[in-house]
């Protein structure tokens, strides 16, 4: 389950980063949970959602905030 939690939180993080606007972020996480839901279950599309976005959130308040280049 750990490996889990680290792989959908580093895709999270990855798509933090690299898609622009945040709100195209969002809908690409609320995409991957959907499809992770189709083959594992509802219960299990909600607990990728939170991982996701805890990977996503990551990198937009804490890292991105930072950079001031």
């Amino acid at each position: 389950m750990f490996i889990y939690f680290l792989l959908f939180s580093g895709i999270g993080f990855f798509v933090g980063k690299y898609v622009n606007p945040p709100k195209k972020g969002v809908l690409i996480l609320l995409g991957i949970a959907f499809v992770w839901t189709l083959g594992s279950g509802p219960f299990w599309g909600l607990i990728t959602l939170g991982e996701l976005l805890f990977g996503f959130s990551i990198y937009k308040f804490f890292i991105q905030n930072n950079n001031t280049d």
